[in-house]
């Protein structure tokens, strides 16, 4: 890791398990990493699933918004920060067609990441928000309505 890496800030991105078949074919679902593979989660209640992963935060100044590094952060637009949730058709190859993506933003404050740090927490995003079983209403990727909030670990 870059020397500018300063600490891991854990993050979980909450959201419904999509059905498991699209137009008739099957799907696999995931947070996407820079290598588009799936990382598929772990159940998290009826039909839930958590996606955990620790991103590099990078150091700076404390009044900058936080820039993050790692196998799961996505730069976009404007010098934005995201994860990426994906529903892709399932096919015997990894170049298989998306069916939706969704951004989850990185827009937690400086102020939520020493707080999640200091009291060995970590932050998540609720993302039930999300139709996976309408993916036409998903239209293109998107930033997303999540919002961090602090929770304890399981």
């Amino acid at each position: 890791m870059s020397g500018n890496v300063k600490v891991i800030v854990r993050v979980r991105v909450l959201s419904y398990m999509p059905p498991g078949e699209f137009e008739g074919q099957g799907t696999r679902f995931g947070l996407q990493n820079r290598n588009r593979m799936l990382h598929p989660g772990k159940p998290a209640g009826k039909d839930l699933v958590a996606f955990d992963v620790g991103i590099p935060l990078l150091a700076g100044p404390g009044t900058s918004p936080p820039r993050f590094r790692g196998f799961f952060v996505f730069d976009g637009p404007q010098d934005r920060q995201h994860l990426c949730l994906c529903l892709r058709r399932r096919t015997p190859s990894e170049e298989a067609a998306d069916i939706a993506r969704q951004r989850i933003p990185l827009d937690m404050s400086r102020a939520q990441i020493s707080s999640a740090i200091s009291s060995g927490c970590l932050l998540e995003a609720d993302c039930t928000w999300i139709m996976w079983d309408r993916p036409a209403d998903l239209g293109a990727p998107r930033a997303g309505n999540s919002s961090w909030v602090i929770r304890r670990p399981d």
